[in-house]
């Protein structure tokens, strides 16, 4: 998507746009531009896009118009689609649901994301204009949550020490004669060292200013060393653990469960396709009762393991339930409310999945996706315990669709239900 002021001078023929839209846009023209060069296998039809000259447009786009994501409000649905995305061209099944939901976690919360990933295809991340990105890794796959917890210690220790040396070095005052706008600079960033606004941009003219020192003089003396040293840590960072249902529910589930219940401020997302989707489509935990999948052919005989009601037994951890096809708006509102809850999160993504068998084929995952909400298949709400709000809300309107309409159009449930199963 690219927002940019008025293009008719510089722009290439056949390059048209429209008045953006709201109060804050009107001095920019916007227009959706299509990449003919990355065809993601999304399954969707596509046209020859090279004939008819989008090639050049698309160069135009993207090497000449700059990024324009301070327009609108970036925790919003329509401001989170002008951040760059550091995830793009994932090595995921074609038509995959999880995807979509780490790019739009790239785009809110941009290089200052830590992430502890389970191993799987949303794993292709990459950087900013100014060269900057996601911090990821992953261990095995089982130890997503203690990898990203002992992360969050890390990450946490490192900023508290930083700030200690500043406290000390400012009390001293050790920038006064040399460098006191830089000494004014840590004042501030220490009034708003865990503020979720001012902290990133104080962060960033804190190192613009060491940056434009001689090589030398940021190195070689004390506290400038230590604090040239420990730039990065400067920003109030935001640390997510991912991972779909197989480790959520299953394998990982003993180490989830721990760190949900240690009051570390962490945030966990799970993208619930309910199968093992990255070894081919086995049961978990996750998948519904009478569902025909790998090691359940013949239906499987147990419920879905409600992780989310049995998060909120806690009652300190904010936990809600997603669905970024169905209710973008309301996805976007809960990974914001996530982040700024102070404490733990847990956010629980329904996917959809080639897995499903989806009769109409996975290019019509929107599609599916909104009838299984609206038929009550996967439910929408927010559990948020702070104390000043009404804990529980339910985001998903009333039932409009059968059920057995909505299984019948995934085709991995269908044979179980024909066969008279539960």
């Amino acid at each position: 998507m690219g927002g940019c002021r008025d293009t008719a001078g510089s722009a290439p023929e056949g390059w048209e746009g429209r008045r953006a839209v709201g109060k804050a846009g009107k001095s920019y023209q916007y227009r959706v531009q299509v990449s003919p060069y990355d065809c993601t296998g999304c399954d969707v039809p596509f046209v020859d896009a090279l004939d008819r000259g989008q090639a050049r447009l698309w160069d135009f786009a993207a090497e000449r118009l700059p990024i324009r994501s301070e327009v609108y409000p970036k925790e919003s649905l329509k401001g989170s689609q002008f951040a760059k995305p550091c995830l793009e061209f994932s090595g995921a099944c074609a038509g995959c649901g999880e995807t979509p939901v780490v790019k739009l976690l790239t785009q809110l919360f941009g290089d200052e994301l830590y992430i502890a990933n389970a191993t799987a295809a949303r794993s292709a991340y990459t950087t900013n204009e100014r060269g900057h990105g996601p911090a990821w890794g992953h261990s095995l796959f089982e130890d997503a949550a203690e990898y990203g917890f002992g992360i969050r210690h890390a990450v946490r220790y490192r900023r508290e020490a930083l700030r200690r040396a500043v406290q000390r070095d400012l009390a001293a005052g050790a920038y006064a004669a040399e460098h006191p706008v830089l000494a004014e600079l840590l004042r501030r960033w220490d009034a708003a060292y865990d503020d979720r606004t001012q902290s990133p941009s104080l962060a960033a003219k804190v190192r613009e200013y060491l940056e434009r020192l001689p090589a030398p003089a940021a190195v070689a003396r004390g506290p400038l060393r230590e604090l040239h040293a420990e730039r990065h840590m400067l920003a109030r960072k935001t640390q997510w653990i991912i991972g779909g249902d197989g480790w959520a529910y299953d394998i990982g589930f003993g180490g989830l469960d721990h760190v949900l219940a240690s009051g570390e401020k962490v945030n966990v997302l799970v993208l619930d396709n309910e199968v093992y989707a990255n070894t081919g489509g086995q049961a978990s935990k996750a998948t519904p009762r009478a569902s025909q999948v790998k090691f359940a052919n013949a239906g499987k005989t147990t419920a879905k393991k409600d992780l989310g009601a049995m998060m909120m037994q806690y009652g300190n951890v904010y936990v809600a339930s997603i669905c970024l096809e169905a209710n973008p708006d309301h996805a976007v509102q809960v990974l914001a409310e996530a982040e700024a809850f102070d404490g733990l999160s847990l956010v629980i993504t329904y996917a959809p999945c080639i897995a499903h068998g989806i009769k109409a084929g996975i290019s019509t995952e929107v599609e599916e996706a909104k009838r299984a909400i609206k038929a009550g298949y996967h439910i929408l709400y927010r559990y948020n315990p702070r104390p000043s709000t009404r804990p529980s809300s339910l985001s998903s309107d009333r039932v409009v669709h059968q059920l057995m309409h909505v299984l019948w159009l995934m085709g991995s449930i269908v044979v179980i239900l024909l066969n008279g199963q539960p």
